[in-house]
């Protein structure tokens, strides 16, 4: 069976112009952008017009499990 989504996924978006040229080249039909991207609110829009769906992502915390349960325990 085919795949009906094909998503182009990227940690930095310096330009959104390069990165719309590059998904469109690759045929995608969405994008993920990390959400801590300056640019990201810039990007939504771009890649609409474009036809693609544009899905946030993020890096989840990282905390030691041994250490107390408090935030203010927690190492990255």
């Amino acid at each position: 069976m085919a795949a009906k989504n094909k998503v182009l996924w990227t940690v930095r978006l310096p330009g959104i112009h390069n990165f719309l040229l590059q998904a469109q080249a690759a045929k995608v039909t969405a994008v993920a952008i990390r959400t801590t991207e300056n640019n990201l609110s810039e990007s939504i829009p771009a890649f609409h017009d474009a036809g693609m769906r544009v899905f946030g992502w993020r890096f989840p915390p990282v905390r030691n499990p041994l250490r107390s349960t408090k935030p203010s325990m927690w190492w990255s």
